[in-house]
């Protein structure tokens, strides 16, 4: 149960300001995010009689661990990009960078809709009754 209540409180302060968090403490909510799942998961047999509260909590996790991952993707993607368009030679390097230019630009606009998609998500949250109570 501490266990439980710990890391649900932790998701949602975190939630409340994902708007500010950069990608390291996105990547971090993701992980609270995947440990409380998992968590739920694995205490699924000690709370039989709350299933209906337990899928709708795994069901908003779900839906934030998804969101979350594929900010983090965006942010490794990046970092990889980077990493190519340095090795390359010159004309290379600039046919590569217009292309990951193009790429990274379309990442960028999918960034909004993700943070809005986590924070929607993690909106539900606190309104859930925990089913460990």
């Amino acid at each position: 149960r501490e266990i439980l209540t710990r890391l649900t409180s932790k998701i949602v302060k975190k939630i409340e300001k994902l708007e500010k968090l950069d990608a390291r403490h996105r990547h971090k909510l993701r992980i609270a995010v995947k440990k409380l799942r998992y968590a739920t998961e694995f205490f699924d047999s000690l709370f039989a009689d709350t299933k209906k509260e337990r899928k709708a909590l795994i069901k908003v996790l779900e839906k934030l661990q998804t969101a979350m991952g594929k900010l983090n993707d965006i942010r490794v993607q990046e970092g990889l990009a980077d990493k190519i368009v340095q090795k390359r030679n010159i004309q290379k390097g600039r046919e590569m960078s217009l292309a990951v230019g193009l790429v990274q630009g379309q990442e960028q606009r999918n960034i909004k809709q993700l943070l809005e998609t986590a924070a929607k998500a993690g909106a539900h949250l606190p309104k859930l009754k925990p089913f460990w109570k």
